[in-house]
């Protein structure tokens, strides 16, 4: 379990007492409970991180199969909910963990970064899309801006947007019943 070591203690006025145990907790074996508790990762998560190799006990029961971590783990594990927090898939997790050195690390995380880059470009032009399309209509029917959907435009589609054709339909409906009389025929 934890290396126990025995050493004198000295008294309060300088001679000695008895032989104290004093454990080595840089070296202390822990539950993975305990473990759970001390880097807030449920046992779950823990036994998922070792299934996948992330994070691996620093001691496992032949017999009952029971993992057992070192607190010495802790500030791993740490490392790893932080960068699953910050949405970080499991394999560049373990690539980080596992980096020889400081630029692979380095190298892992900014790969990441990237990612979330990207990520976030494609939400904002996802939200400028969405506002557009909030515009307020002209009186003519028509919005006063029409939203360019680029989908179609780079795929090679010439499918007008889905807010053209609805302009478009608008319109037609505006003629025909102008041709009627000038309101609505009934559905």
């Amino acid at each position: 379990m934890s290396e126990t070591r025995t050493v004198p203690r000295t008294g309060l006025m300088g001679g000695r007492s008895a032989d104290a145990r004093i454990v080595d907790v840089a070296h202390t074996l822990v539950s993975i409970g305990d473990f759970s508790r001390m880097t807030h990762l449920t046992v779950k998560a823990l036994r998922y991180y070792h299934d996948v190799g992330v994070l691996t006990p620093a001691a496992i029961d032949p017999d009952s199969g029971y993992r057992r971590y070192s607190t010495e783990q802790v500030p791993v594990a740490q490392v790893v909910r932080r960068l699953r927090d910050l949405d970080m898939p499991i394999d560049a997790v373990r690539d980080v963990v596992s980096a020889p050195d400081v630029a692979a690390r380095n190298a892992a995380i900014a790969e990441h970064l990237s990612r979330m880059e990207e990520q976030l470009a494609q939400t904002r032009s996802a939200v400028t899309s969405l506002r557009t399309l909030l515009q307020p209509v002209k009186r003519g029917g028509a919005p006063d801006r029409v939203p360019s959907d680029d989908s179609h435009a780079s795929s090679g589609d010439q499918r007008p947007s889905l807010a053209r054709r609805r302009v478009g339909v608008r319109r037609r409906r505006r003629q025909r019943d102008s041709r009627h009389g000038g309101t609505a025929r009934a559905r």
